[in-house]
C-alpha cells in the first residue's frame, strides 16, 4: 500500500513552522491512521533534522488510487 506525496506547503506562523501535506494514497488503506502517521512522522522528523518547532501538520488526502 503506498502513499503518494502530491504537494508540500511550508509557511510560518508566530515563529513555528505550519505544514501541508497533499497526499494521494492507495485503495484499502485506512485513510485516517495514515494521515494521522503522516503528520506525527513530518513533525518529529523536521523538528529534529531543523530544530524549529513545527506549530501543525495539515494532511489532505485529494485522491485514493487503484
Amino acid at each position: 500500500r503506498r502513499v503518494l506525496f502530491r504537494s508540500v506547503r511550508v509557511t510560518q506562523e508566530e515563529g513555528r513552522l505550519v505544514i501541508e501535506l497533499h497526499i494521494a494514497v492507495s485503495y484499502g488503506l485506512n485513510i485516517s491512521t495514515a494521515a494521522r502517521s503522516i503528520s506525527h512522522r513530518v513533525k518529529d522528523e523536521v523538528e529534529q533534522a531543523t530544530g524549529l518547532k513545527v506549530a501543525r501538520v495539515v494532511v489532505s488526502v485529494d485522491d485514493v488510487v487503484a
